[in-house]
């Protein structure tokens, strides 16, 4: 009789390393690999976006951090999941912003105090209603995952093929927010065409 069975002796443990994606530079100049992350962190973040669509921010605060930090590009930055919470209630009620999802990336990497750290990396199209005008722009968003819940994203926009990184939460915003949202779009744009103009007659 032959016999399909495998001698133990015989079976080679084989490791898997993880599978390397890219790497992050940190501010000292050092590459930190990226790594392929937990694809769970991508539902998350789908969940995530979902409640901003549905304006639904109970849910939003269930899936926040309570120390949720959100960076915008000056160096401002919501902290903590109440100042979160109300910033989207006002901004909701004046832009009506909506999101579609274009790509998702998980992906993580161990920080240089030895700290693992899971990421998603969100490509949206986002769409804002002010004053009966929409304003279209590309978002890529780079959001914190821990235990489940969002600890603190960062946002960079691209106007009419343009790069810049926008301020989502301003506390100015809060007073007569469209037309300053609409100041601030017309105000890029024309930077732009100066910066065009310059490098053409110069």
């Amino acid at each position: 009789l032959l016999s399909c069975q495998t001698k133990t002796s015989d079976v080679t443990e084989i490791t898997l390393e993880p599978t390397k994606i890219g790497i992050e530079v940190a501010d000292d100049g050092t590459e930190i690999d990226l790594i392929a992350g937990d694809l769970s962190t991508n539902d998350i973040w789908r969940n995530y976006i979902k409640a901003h669509n549905d304006g639904d921010l109970d849910k939003i605060r269930e899936m926040d951090s309570e120390n949720i930090k959100v960076w915008a590009p000056t160096g401002e930055y919501i902290d903590g999941v109440d100042a979160h919470i109300e910033f989207l209630s006002q901004w909701f009620k004046d832009a009506s912003p909506r999101w579609e999802i274009n790509y998702l990336i998980a992906n993580e990497l161990t920080d240089q105090e030895g700290v693992r750290k899971q990421w998603v990396t969100s490509g949206n199209d986002i769409t804002l209603t002010i004053e009966d005008n929409e304003v279209k722009a590309v978002q890529v968003i780079d959001a914190l995952i821990s235990n489940g819940k969002v600890e603190g994203f960062d946002s960079y926009w691209d106007l009419n093929g343009k790069k810049y990184r926008e301020v989502l939460y301003n506390n100015g915003l809060k007073n007569n927010s469209s037309r300053r949202i609409l100041h601030l779009f017309r105000h890029i744009v024309n930077y732009y065409w100066r910066l065009l103009w310059i490098a053409i007659n110069f």
